[in-house]
């Protein structure tokens, strides 16, 4: 009789404001904007929603729905293929755009046979685009509708930056796979944090976060996770 096989090691990282600085979406829509697949307003009207969010006058929420309304109804019409020709285009020209320690903490876990998952808010066509500069296994972004003509058709298709969507992916991973380790910054990363066996937030302490947490979950600066990893990858060879 075979053995049955090993679970599956992955660790969950979400994108903006972790693996990178800022939202993403917004240097995304302007590069559209340039290559006209979307009007003036998308970008603008982005910038306006991440300034009252940084003001403390939007919720997390509202930015996120906001956000994706705005992102999917901009790219109404755009043929897909041309979004992606586009995002490995943006891909290449901001390679260099994740904090230092990403490369490092990427290389450890994947050679260690853990895989790496990200769950954002931040367009997934992006965020598949830079794939081809870190070794990342499976993304689940914001995605946008597609018709029969193969372009956008405005709709939102899934927004990973709801706290609601997050935890039914987190979920969906659980059923398959263990996840050793999560890493986040905001409010809608708590499922993945919790799921962990590690959770660590990362950047500023948001007390409506802190208060949702259980007591297992770390706080760390970035550049601190490199060593977070080590010890967990120890911990993991002595299972």
């Amino acid at each position: 009789m075979s053995a049955e096989p090993a679970t599956r090691s992955i660790a969950v990282f979400d994108w903006d404001g972790t693996v990178a600085p800022s939202f993403i979406i917004l240097p995304w829509a302007r590069f559209l904007f340039t290559r006209g697949l979307t009007s003036q307003h998308a970008p603008d009207h982005l910038a306006e929603l991440l300034e009252r969010y940084t003001n403390n006058e939007l919720s997390y929420y509202d930015l996120c729905t906001g956000a994706a309304q705005t992102y999917a109804s901009g790219t109404l019409g755009a043929p897909i293929a041309d979004l992606h020709s586009c995002a490995n285009d943006f891909a290449f020209l901001h390679r260099d755009l994740p904090f230092a320690y990403v490369h490092t903490v990427f290389h450890d876990l994947t050679t260690n046979g853990i895989d790496i998952v990200l769950i954002s808010g931040a367009p997934e066509v992006v965020l598949s685009a830079f794939q081809a500069y870190f070794p990342i296994s499976k993304i689940y972004g914001l995605s946008i509708g597609v018709d029969f003509q193969n372009r956008s058709d405005g709709t939102i298709q899934r927004n990973p930056g709801l706290c609601s969507e997050k935890q039914r992916i987190v979920n969906a991973l659980q059923a398959k796979a263990r996840i050793v380790l999560a890493v986040g910054d905001s409010v809608s990363d708590i499922p993945a944090l919790t799921a962990a066996s590690i959770g660590v937030f990362v950047g500023r302490k948001d007390h409506n976060v802190l208060s949702q947490l259980h007591t297992g979950v770390r706080f760390a600066d970035h550049d601190e996770l490199p060593g977070l990893v080590t010890s967990l990858l120890t911990r993991e060879v002595s299972r």
